[in-house]
């Protein structure tokens, strides 16, 4: 589902531990199985972790990922380890603002 929100990515090393600075960017599209992001990230990196508010005004959902794609002006990261409350709660984050993206468009078809 498109949708622009802040994120930071961590790096992480060989152990699963923080190293580098921190990049903050936005997503471009997030699922429950992944996310889009506004940045290269190299596929050779150990790891990486990401922080990602939710507007549920719930603490930010965090996780490992991976780089599964890259594309000319960002990258696609796939969630990885996540517990089955997170990923219900991405589950219900994505089908409430489709709902809402839906009602918009009909909205806007209504007014034409």
């Amino acid at each position: 589902m498109e949708i622009a929100l802040p994120i930071v990515l961590t790096p992480l090393d060989a152990e699963g531990n923080p190293y580098g600075q921190p990049v903050e960017t936005r997503t471009r599209d997030v699922s429950a199985d992944g996310v889009l992001v506004d940045a290269k990230i190299s596929p050779d990196l150990p790891g990486l972790r990401i922080s990602l508010p939710l507007p549920d005004g719930l603490p930010p959902f965090e996780c490992a990922v991976r780089v599964v794609r890259q594309l000319g002006w960002g990258s696609g990261l796939r969630y990885s380890g996540i517990s089955d409350d997170d990923r219900a709660r991405l589950k219900a984050f994505v089908a409430e603002t489709k709902h809402f993206q839906l009602l918009e468009e009909q909205d806007q078809r209504e007014a034409i």
